[in-house]
């Protein structure tokens, strides 16, 4: 009996611990049917974020530079962002379209990746691509990068 109760609750803490989401390389963030573990998984997934000597080196661009213009991140590079910018000029999310005029900011995880990340709930993700078109290239360090919407 015991050992029937000893393999359940193995195989039960393999799925709610988040290992069987990474063991199979599983990626749909965006709502919960395999339980994933934000410390196993959470960078590969976009759920957190490892900063970069180069995120924070466009920060600092972005805060010497950006003038009154519009910044947009995706969900985890504005959290990075915001933790420099004054209260009333934060980096806005990044959502659909963006406008001329409107700097960039794509943290090393954005390029490697080509996606950039939208919250959808408190834990959930959802990936897309980003969309080049238009994008002008005017600070780099590493591998995160400002562009400007032209």
């Amino acid at each position: 009996m015991y050992k029937w109760l000893s393999v359940l609750i193995a195989v039960y803490s393999l799925f709610t611990l988040g290992v069987v989401f990474e063991v199979f390389g599983m990626s749909d963030v965006s709502r919960v049917e395999i339980p994933y573990s934000i410390a196993i998984s959470g960078e590969r997934t976009g759920l957190s974020i490892v900063t970069t000597q180069g995120d924070l080196d466009c920060v600092n661009w972005l805060l010497a530079n950006h003038r009154d213009d519009k910044i947009i991140a995706d969900h985890n590079g504005a959290l990075l962002a915001r933790s420099y910018f004054p209260f009333d000029n934060y980096p806005e999310l990044w959502n659909g379209p963006i406008p001329k005029g409107t700097y960039v900011f794509c943290t090393k995880w954005n390029e490697d990746r080509g996606k950039y990340v939208m919250a959808v709930e408190i834990g959930s993700r959802v990936l897309a691509p980003i969309d080049y078109t238009g994008l002008v290239k005017v600070y780099q360090s590493g591998g995160a990068v400002v562009y400007e919407k032209r």
